[in-house]
């Protein structure tokens, strides 16, 4: 992967289970993701974060709001 002109690194899908999965990066473990419908009906996307990787929540909030525009169409 390679986020915004930065070197590539490798990466790995390490779970993916439930509509959740976890990847590590240079085998880091990095955020989780994780898709579920609320009892109303909507569709919940959420990004899960660890310390180590708090500088990615910024491309995770822009990613989020990607993923609602194409949900809204």
């Amino acid at each position: 992967m390679q986020v915004l002109g930065g070197p590539w690194v490798p990466f790995e899908v390490t779970t993916c289970e439930d509509y959740r999965w976890t990847w590590d990066v240079a085998r880091v473990p990095a955020t989780g993701h994780r898709v579920i419908e609320t009892p109303s009906g909507r569709t919940n996307v959420t990004f899960e974060i660890p310390l180590l990787a708090a500088g990615y929540a910024v491309v995770c909030e822009r990613a989020l709001d990607r993923i609602e525009r194409l949900l809204a169409e």
